[in-house]
């Protein structure tokens, strides 16, 4: 009995494959074409794709090589790969991993509009989307995810700095399961979105970090309508205060910005 005669999907692909590094794998399938025949059926059936640690060493070769054919993706995570992460490396994977349902893109800065455009269109599964720091979203692109992926749970748009009150607002209305959305870095942001989070009735974690255009008026709004809030981060946000977090804190939300003394300092 040699390793081919081994069960492939049952016991390769299932508890020896997920072990071994790319580099392994990579050359695992030169050995022989009976060789090479396993690791493409390895990477056709592929669910989960994590590529935060390797990013350094990826390259498009490599990805479209994992990725060729492979319709089973539901999670794929790419932070920091902007070396080499373009539309027409990452397009092709998208229009054929309809089912996916969490991506990550994290500092991709070399991506726009048609990426955004395929994922709206295929992807209406989405539940978890992070777009951290991708500076080329606009609101157009925001407005373009929000009115397609529907059913979206987790949004991080933290840094995406052209993003408007308005684009906001049309996720508030078109994304009512929201449980975690990030807004951090975002300095353009008002209270006229930040009010408008209260239809998030799901809403258990909020980060507006550095919105400093935002005040205690929309934060005691908000804090009167979602009742399932937890978290809360507010540092850097010169104008949000004690009078509105005070309430907050005595619901039991925890915050980055620790409670001042009776002096009025920070602890």
């Amino acid at each position: 009995m040699s390793f081919l005669d081994i069960p492939w999907e049952d016991v390769t692909y299932r508890y020896v494959f997920p072990f071994l590094r790319w580099s392994d794998l990579f050359r695992l399938s030169c050995a022989c074409r009976k060789f090479k025949e396993l690791v493409d059926g390895y990477f056709w059936t592929l669910r989960k794709l994590d590529l935060r640690d390797h990013a350094a060493k990826m390259n498009p070769t490599i990805f479209s090589r994992i990725t060729q054919d492979n319709r089973s993706i539901r999670l794929l995570i790419l932070e920091n790969s902007s070396l080499w992460m373009t539309d027409d490396i990452l397009v092709p994977v998208l229009e054929l991993n309809c089912l996916l349902h969490t991506l990550d893109l994290t500092l991709c800065s070399n991506l726009s509009y048609k990426t955004i455009h395929t994922l709206s269109l295929r992807c209406h599964r989405m539940r978890k989307l992070v777009l951290k720091d991708c500076h080329w979203i606009t609101s157009s692109h925001l407005s373009k995810i929000a009115t397609n992926l529907v059913e979206l749970q987790h949004l991080d748009l933290s840094g995406c700095w052209s993003v408007t009150d308005d684009a906001v607002i049309t996720v508030t209305i078109c994304c009512p399961s929201i449980s975690y959305l990030s807004l951090a870095k975002i300095y353009g942001l008002t209270d006229a979105s930040i009010a408008q989070l209260g239809r998030l009735l799901q809403l258990r974690h909020l980060s507006i970090k550095g919105c400093w255009r935002v005040t205690n008026a929309s934060l005691r709004q908000l804090g009167d309508l979602c009742t399932n809030l937890q978290t809360l981060e507010v540092t850097d946000c010169s104008a949000v205060t004690e009078i509105s977090l005070a309430k907050l804190r005595a619901r039991g939300i925890k915050m980055d910005k620790p409670k001042p003394d009776w002096r009025g300092r920070v602890r």
